[in-house]
């Protein structure tokens, strides 16, 4: 496994261009959705004009060719949720890490929110760690997939009976 960590800032008027509020409707089938406070439906929309740039994030997980042959018929599920939750948590650390230089910025990651075992919410409970929970892109009715291939050339993949030739996990951080 290969890791490689791609960076880009745009413009709040070029990010805008990646907002499908259409993509919202997916979450509907997360076993996520209502479930965590990261995911929708959103109980505020952050107002993301008032920020001027975003730097734009994407870890792309290149699997090796031995990864991609044993992972296979169901183990690459297994797999990829531990792989996922190591790598989210590292990739969470690290954008607290680069927010806390950018005082009034905002910090967001795909996926759900990894902090807690239990999200608060299922038992209709603040988030107890709201300063740090990233809400989530798809939520927000950003089309990731086109980030990744107008920003950074390249297409998601998925799961076909085996691990993909790569996985990204992407994230932003929106700066005034």
């Amino acid at each position: 496994m290969k890791i490689i960590q791609h960076e880009k800032q745009i413009s709040i008027e070029d990010f805008n261009s990646y907002m499908d509020i259409s993509f919202i409707e997916y979450c509907k089938s997360c076993s996520h959705y209502g479930k965590k406070w990261s995911c929708t439906p959103l109980p505020e929309y952050p107002d993301l004009n008032q920020f001027k740039r975003v730097n734009l994030y994407a870890m792309q997980i290149i699997f090796s060719e031995f990864e991609r042959k044993t992972f296979v018929d169901g183990a690459e599920i297994e797999f990829t949720k531990r792989l996922f939750k190591i790598i989210k948590s590292k990739e969470h650390d690290r954008l607290m890490s680069i927010r806390a230089k950018y005082p009034g910025s905002m910090a967001f990651a795909s996926g759900d929110c990894i902090l807690c075992e239990k999200c608060t919410r299922e038992i209709n409970m603040p988030c107890i760690r709201p300063l740090e929970m990233l809400i989530s892109l798809d939520a927000l009715g950003i089309n990731i997939g086109k980030i990744t291939k107008e920003q950074f050339g390249l297409d998601l993949k998925w799961n076909q009976n085996g691990l993909p030739e790569y996985y990204f996990v992407t994230s932003c951080l929106f700066l005034k």
